[in-house]
């Protein structure tokens, strides 16, 4: 329970910063995605149940801050989150690569699955540029972010759990 505490603060902190003074952030046109890098790296610390309800509920959030299509966030956070908690179950977590890598490909599919809808409600854009242009750029900022983020929660949550052993899951 105090995990899940520690990681709904860090979270909505997460959150906060995004829609505050991060929200003015772009690099060479690319916004990166602070919420979706916290995401995965709670998945990466928890399991795949845990990592989808916090996509869903922090994405639903930035839905509703957003005022855009309601659920699209939401839907494209629960399955990376997700996912992300699924498959790192049988990786060797303590690689300095895995949230990078995960997040980068996490960033895809998110973004892939926010295209995927968007077609579906008359939203057309070619796809291959799109990906290119915006998508790996965006995947890529996404997963430096996410390296540091994932090492602040790592700190954050040995501290707070030093008695418990290992951290994470």
């Amino acid at each position: 329970m105090k995990k899940t505490i520690v990681r709904s603060v860090f979270l909505f902190l997460v959150y906060i910063l995004q829609s505050s003074i991060f929200s003015f952030l772009s690099i060479r046109g690319i916004k990166p995605d602070f919420l979706l890098a916290a995401v995965i790296a709670v998945a990466l610390q928890s399991s795949d149940i845990e990592g989808g309800i916090y996509g869903l509920f922090f994405g639903l959030l930035q839905d509703f801050h957003t005022g855009y299509i309601l659920g699209i966030n939401a839907i494209s956070k629960f399955i990376t989150g997700y996912l992300t908690g699924y498959y790192t179950r049988i990786l060797f977590r303590s690689d300095v690569l895995l949230p990078f890598i995960v997040t980068f490909v996490g960033s895809i599919l998110h973004e892939g699955i926010t295209i995927i809808i968007m077609h579906f409600i008359q939203f057309s854009h070619p796809f291959l540029p799109l990906m290119w242009k915006l998508v790996l750029p965006y995947a890529f900022l996404n997963s430096v972010i996410c390296v540091f983020i994932y090492n602040i929660l790592r700190k954050i949550e040995a501290s707070f759990f030093k008695h418990e052993g290992v951290i994470g899951r």
